[in-house]
């Protein structure tokens, strides 16, 4: 399917992926979360073996801040 699964926190140590194909992981962060004087984030990845990656990032001030992600192929 195109909809979200449940919200997991991620610790200081980071998320794990298991060696699944076809994983897409959501950061979703606020501004007041980042401490005084940080005006960006930090990923970084480390992998034992080839990976392909791919980052998006989405800035925009929302209207309508929903928990619902709505679907597109239903």
């Amino acid at each position: 399917g195109d909809t979200l699964g449940a919200k997991t926190a991620a610790t200081t140590a980071g998320v794990a992926l298991n060696a699944n194909d076809d994983t897409m992981v959501i950061i979703e962060i606020d501004a007041s979360q980042l401490p005084d004087g940080s005006d960006w984030i930090n990923l970084t990845t480390t992998s034992v073996s080839a990976s392909i990656f791919q980052v998006t990032a989405i800035l925009s001030g929302y209207r309508y801040q929903g928990e619902s992600n709505i679907t597109a192929i239903a």
